[in-house]
């Protein structure tokens, strides 16, 4: 079966992080601390380019956002990408 173009969708943004802290420091493939900082990039671009507050983007985050383990195999930068479908700032 053929979907239509208006059925398909509409893509996503994502964000990547590397394990490092606040400080810089390497974390050693913490996933953790990978996970927050694709967590921490998408909560930037949801407050500086689609204008939600944090809370806002917080509740966004926690119910569409699909975290993933994208590379592990490069010691010592772990890599997890957050991404968020582009459909749930759809109107309709």
């Amino acid at each position: 079966m053929l979907r239509s173009a208006a059925a398909a969708p509409a893509g996503r943004f994502a964000t990547t992080g590397i394990p490092l802290d606040d400080a810089g420091e390497q974390g050693d493939l913490d996933l953790n601390l990978a996970t927050r900082r694709a967590l921490v990039e998408l909560l930037g671009w949801l407050t500086a380019e689609r204008g939600l507050d944090r809370e806002a983007a917080y509740v966004l985050m926690s119910v569409a956002a699909e975290l993933r383990i994208s590379e592990l195999v490069d010691a010592p930068n772990a890599l997890v990408s957050a991404a968020l479908p582009l459909d749930v700032f759809d109107a309709g």
